[in-house]
């Protein structure tokens, strides 16, 4: 754990006596103190909790109303496409990872959700290209996965309105000191993507520097792993519940600090698996199991 944050142990010491029950989840303290914790927020307690920490205030019917018009003009310009015989891109792109997200998940395996996550997706780039005009983004493949990982525990409307702002500051708004936004690393250039990699790449040598020397030494280059893991907050990588409970974390301590310090442990946990490995392929077929590999959150959150 970092040294300037509560480790999972020390979380669990001072709320030992503390039931979730009685946790005011409207607190950052008390909320960094739950995501620490072993079980991390309760599943019922997760949407007051993010929209607590991303500073999204309870929703209104303006809110509501708001949405609405997105989700409205976004329907009439595929209409309008498609009567124009032109081909409704960001539509098409968001109709083809509708079936890839979380076909496991039983929130939407029976795909009755699917039509929500639509709807979201296509309202945050009609927002997009509303904040950006000179350099609009729209949809980019990767965010159907955080926004589905907040529907499974919020409703359609918080889901969006918590999605805008993750993608405008991931972690604490008040923090001052955040230079990338989660919208940074899919806009052209890819400059929070760059900047990330390269953050990684020196904490990997420093930290793990076995596992670095390994890598290289296979021809594996960090960015062919945790490109993936930083685009979507590792909701692509992990099973929804686990990668629950890392943004618990990611969004109670800061953001890209916790996102760092997760990766480093998921490399440190499977450090002898990986010695293991003799030929890159094999390397990246196990990054391609960490979802069963971290089947459980806890041992995670701790080594993070």
């Amino acid at each position: 754990g970092d040294a300037g944050t509560m480790t999972t142990a020390a979380a669990v010491a001072a709320l030992a006596d503390l039931q979730h029950s009685t946790v005011d989840y409207t607190s950052d303290e008390h909320l960094c103190k739950v995501a620490a914790m072993a079980s991390g927020v309760p599943p019922e307690q997760r949407a007051l909790a993010w929209r607590t920490l991303c500073a999204v205030p309870a929703c209104t019917a303006q809110h509501v109303l708001d949405y609405r018009r997105l989700v409205l003009r976004a329907a009439a310009e595929r209409d309008a496409a498609t009567a124009a015989a032109a081909a409704p891109q960001t539509h098409d792109q968001i109709r083809k990872d509708l079936a890839r997200t979380f076909p496991q998940h039983p929130v939407f395996a029976d795909r009755r959700a699917l039509p929500a996550l639509q709807r979201v997706l296509h309202a945050y780039a009609q927002h997009d290209t509303n904040a950006h005009p000179d350099a609009p983004l729209g949809y980019t493949q990767g965010m159907n996965y955080v926004a589905a990982l907040l529907l499974v525990y919020m409703d359609e409307v918080d889901a969006y309105r918590t999605f805008v702002a993750l993608m405008s500051n991931v972690g604490r708004v008040n923090d001052g000191d955040m230079r990338v936004a989660l919208r940074d690393m899919f806009v052209t250039g890819f400059p929070g993507l760059v900047e990330n990699v390269y953050i990684h790449v020196a904490l990997l040598r420093t930290a793990l520097p076995t596992v670095y020397t390994h890598f290289r030494r296979l021809g594996v280059h960090p960015s062919m792993y945790c490109t993936s893991w930083f685009m979507t907050l590792f909701t692509n990588a992990l099973q929804p519940h686990v990668a629950a409970h890392v943004l618990d974390n990611v969004l109670a301590y800061g953001g890209w600090p916790m996102v760092h310090a997760t990766a480093l442990a998921m490399l440190q946990l499977t450090e002898a698996m990986f010695a293991q490995c003799t030929q890159l392929e094999h390397v990246m077929q196990h990054f391609f199991d960490f979802d069963e590999v971290f089947a459980r959150p806890a041992q995670l959150i701790a080594a993070a």
